[in-house]
């Protein structure tokens, strides 16, 4: 079993690149973690930084003050924890590369991820933001360089010109600008000690590391955050890495973060099984090299990506690892420890932490998202894709139409009502808890990836038009065409034109061959096809006398050469044979009774004719009165 001297210092890593934390919640937890057996934080500022000056633009815009910073270093002394700074320095450059202004100094022009190590202006840049954090960081033993995942390193053309002249290697490339970095540092801050990560140095050969000098300037951070890390080889890594020079090394564990790129609740088991064998490895014989243990909680993978276990979602996690290294394996007593210092009734680290309640910092937040996580899309798909009704008799294709029975509306509609309500009210709730932890837009983001998607496709359903119409509509079956909807066919207008035979009142006939009751007795212009002008294949309208005209694209309406208007008898009679002229003088002539539109149910002397209903498909005829 190895104890807490064994493995040395225990870092709590904050990811401030996501989410960062208000200093009021660091406030709350720092005591806590100090009461688990943490003995340092690893602090990832990224753009939180203050930075000033020409590096301004850097910065986030809830970044923390020099006075928060402060104040975060001054809790950290109170509760015993040494803190150390992390700057990345090569690769996941983002939030610096990003930037118009620094975009020249990019490794590949298109990736904003790592820097050009060739541009002597890269340095500069490097040595201006570890300055600034430096001065605001009076005292510290130790400085993360970072350096881990250099992608797309020697892809740049003064890379590729350099290893196609022979002039460097690719291991070069890398160990030169690492090396200028760490010599920085210690020539401008001789009492501070670089650490970096080690995954570009785990592949070099051990005598290109050897020469290099590189283990005489850094201390690297071994780091894996798997649950069946391999033991062996990670002995076999530190003893290369001893042959090499390097005399104190540190490890690098997860709580959190490491299980999926957009994962809301964290796995505790698999964080569990990392820890208790990275014990194995610092129970081996190369227990003497180890400095200490980082327990990461990365927040996001990149500076692009999505949000990953928030803060208080992790913290039950990270009090079960900080009491494995503490006790050497996960224990009863590691769970009673966990469950008194989180007012936890029952851990479970077997499956993923549920709507179990504590009453450590942030415990209502990880309750909410629990409760999200596990019935919010559940319950939502539930109604919408396995409701019966809902898919039987409110299909897309039900919908699309229109064609909606108002009984089987009712079996569904007022549960998804109150769904819609119940998820609102925790998403408010949750916002408000949200709020207390981490900056406004923290809270938005996190909800907009994770709750409103779901909410909005759930509101788009409840305000869905099938759900409010009052009436049956329509028809799923087709029905034959009508001689002057074949007409229309046979036209070459096609289905929709015939169709616009049968429009209902106040949407209009082919080319407008309906007008609205005009009370004032003066001529109005009639809407035209589904009440877009634009949309009728004929295009008609109004005359003068209340006659309706010929449209441009209308072949079955006789009109001058001109396009005047013509008489409404005629064009009756042009546009349905079976027509007579008493039928559409009633129809089409001047004046407020006008009211219906054109249908083969019409019949001589009726003022008014049911409604055609529009079901999207074709138009039903009106029954006679």
């Amino acid at each position: 079993m190895a104890n807490s001297s064994t493995l040395g210092m225990k870092l709590v890593h904050l990811d401030l690149k996501g989410a960062p934390p208000r200093v009021s919640y660091l406030a709350q937890v720092l005591p806590l973690f100090r009461a688990l057996g943490a003995s340092g934080l690893l602090i990832e500022y990224e753009d939180m930084f203050p930075y000033s000056g020409d590096l301004e633009c850097l910065r986030a815009q809830h970044a923390y003050s020099l006075t928060e910073i402060d104040e975060i270093q001054k809790l950290a002394k109170v509760h015993s924890l040494e803190v150390i700074p992390l700057v990345q320095t090569f690769g996941h450059l983002e939030f610096v590369l990003k930037h118009e202004r620094y975009s020249h100094l990019r490794e590949v022009r298109r990736f904003p991820n790592a820097l050009n190590p060739h541009k002597e202006e890269s340095l500069q840049l490097i040595g201006a933001m570890l300055q600034q954090v430096m001065d605001a960081h009076q005292g510290v033993k130790w400085f993360h360089i970072g350096a881990d995942e250099v992608y797309y390193l020697g892809e740049g053309e003064e890379s590729r010109q350099c290893l196609s002249g022979g002039e460097c290697t690719m291991e070069q490339l890398f160990l030169n600008h690492t090396k200028a970095v760490a010599n920085h540092v210690i020539t401008t801050f001789p009492s501070v000690t670089p650490i970096m990560w080690d995954d570009m140095l785990r592949n070099m050969n051990e005598d290109v590391l050897a020469e290099s000098g590189i283990a005489q300037l850094v201390e690297p951070m071994i780091w894996d955050y798997i649950s069946d890390l391999d033991v062996n080889n990670k002995i076999q890594l530190m003893e290369k890495y001893q042959r090499c020079g390097f005399s104190r090394m540190w490890l690098a564990s997860a709580f959190k973060g490491a299980t999926g790129v957009n994962q809301s609740l964290t796995h505790i088991r698999h964080h569990v099984d990392n820890h208790v064998l990275w014990l194995q490895v610092a129970n081996s014989k190369v227990s003497g090299l180890i400095q200490g243990i980082a327990l990461t909680g990365w927040q996001r993978y990149d500076h692009f990506s999505v949000l990953c276990e928030l803060l208080p979602v992790g913290i039950p996690s990270l009090a079960v690892c900080l009491q494995v290294l503490e006790q050497g394996d996960y224990t009863t007593k590691v769970k009673e420890v966990v469950e008194q210092s989180l007012g936890i009734a029952s851990l479970d680290i077997e499956n993923i932490m549920s709507c179990a309640t504590g009453s450590f910092p942030g415990s209502d937040v990880l309750t909410l998202i629990s409760q999200i996580s596990f019935f919010l899309k559940t319950s939502v798909d539930e109604l919408l894709e396995n409701n019966r009704y809902v898919s039987g008799w409110f299909s897309p294709y039900h919908r699309k139409r229109l064609v909606v029975h108002p009984i089987m509306v009712h079996h569904f509609h007022p549960e998804a009502v109150s769904l819609l309500s119940k998820w609102n009210a925790i998403k408010d709730e949750l916002r408000e808890a949200l709020d207390k932890i981490y900056y406004p837009d923290a809270s938005r983001e996190w909800l907009e990836e994770n709750v409103c998607p779901i909410l909005e496709k759930l509101q788009l359903f409840v305000e869905d038009p099938g759900c409010h119409t009052l009436r049956c509509r329509g028809s799923l079956r087709p029905r034959r065409w009508t001689a002057a909807e074949a007409a229309w066919r046979a036209a070459g207008l096609g289905d929709a034109a015939a169709g616009c035979l049968r429009s209902p009142v106040g949407r209009g006939a082919p080319g407008g061959l309906r007008r609205r009751a005009d009370p004032g007795g003066v001529r109005s212009r009639a809407p035209c096809c589904w009440g877009r002008p634009s949309a009728c294949a004929a295009r008609g309208g109004l005359g003068p006398s209340g006659a309706w005209r010929r449209g441009p694209l209308h072949p079955l309406l006789p009109s001058s050469p001109s396009g005047a208007w013509i008489g409404e008898e005629k064009t009756a009679q042009a546009l349905c044979p079976e027509a007579d002229r008493e039928t559409f003088s009633g129809c089409l002539g001047p004046g407020p009774r006008v009211s219906s539109g054109l249908c083969s149910g019409w019949r001589p002397g009726a003022r008014r004719s049911r409604r055609c209903a529009r079901d999207g498909l074709r138009w039903r005829a009106a029954p006679r009165e």
